[in-house]
């Protein structure tokens, strides 16, 4: 019966590791791809855009920098994401109003930096006519057009499969499932072993070389970075996250077995004692 709980256990802490790192890699990988890498490609994409045959000026420079620190701006990246999304997934999809508020309080806001860095006349559209460019209709029309035209390129460049299964991957669904499973795996580890503690020592040590092998991972991305983008696009990316994310890992499963080791001492120092003392 020994033999047969420890092999259950070691069965569903290898499926619970698997469960733990897959669904911290998938959060911290498209918080990564979504909120940082996409941003700075933007940010220098844009840049490279307007060097044209001269190399940029830096007042454009120092416009395009003071979009792209903006906090904000990584938000608007991540609301086309998800609006991406939608237009994916749903069959009567629109631009919701407040996205479309959003992002007019976004351009709103740098307005004049934008028309400046065109080269267009900031007075030539009036207040009324910046309002109406973001009409509700507009927005639904203009956004339709673009993801439709996006679409059409990932098609001819033979990468649709990719971006379906990434969007898979990073979805709500999959997250969900991952979650369930892992309380499944922990209800069963308390079965088992009829002990309601016995699952912090196996989820500690999941967690503990869950944190390694994302701390890993920010050392072999660090090593990697500069040899898969573009070495013509000058990209500043930091993956600290992924370092900070197995750290916290490490620091729970540590705990965990911490908490672990009290409750068995406990437990050890409550046991009747099977010594009978004669007279």
């Amino acid at each position: 019966m020994n033999v047969l709980r420890v092999i259950g256990n070691i069965l569903i802490g290898i499926v619970l590791f698997a469960l733990i790192f897959g669904l911290t890699f998938i959060i911290r990988t498209k918080k990564f791809i979504e909120k940082d890498l996409l941003h700075e490609v933007m940010r220098a994409s844009v840049e490279e855009a307007y060097k044209s045959n001269e190399e940029i000026s830096t007042s454009q420079k120092e416009l395009i920098d003071d979009m792209f620190n903006d906090k904000e701006s990584s938000g608007i990246i991540e609301m086309v994401i998800d609006n991406y999304r939608g237009y994916k997934n749903e069959s009567n999809y629109h631009v919701s109003k407040k996205d479309a508020q959003r992002l007019y309080d976004f351009v709103l806001k740098y307005k004049d930096k934008i028309y400046e860095l065109s080269g267009e006349d900031v007075s030539k559209m009036s207040e009324k006519e910046f309002e109406e460019f973001f009409d509700q209709e507009k927005i639904d029309e203009y956004a339709k057009d673009v993801f439709h035209d996006f679409d059409k390129n990932v098609e001819e460049e033979g990468i649709q499969k990719a971006i379906d299964g990434y969007s898979f991957a990073t979805s709500g669904n999959l997250k969900i499932i991952l979650i369930i499973s892992i309380i499944a795996c922990i209800l069963l580890l308390m079965l088992i072993n009829w002990s309601l503690i016995s699952w912090t020592f196996v989820t500690g040590i999941c967690l503990i070389i869950s944190g390694v092998l994302m701390s890993v991972i920010y050392f072999l991305i660090n090593i990697l970075k500069e040899n898969i983008l573009d070495t013509n696009i000058k990209i500043s990316i930091n993956v600290s996250s992924y370092l900070i994310t197995g750290i916290i890992e490490i620091v729970i499963g540590i705990v965990l077995l911490v908490i672990y080791e009290k409750f068995k001492k406990k437990e050890f120092n409550e046991e009747p004692s099977n010594v009978v003392i004669s007279n």
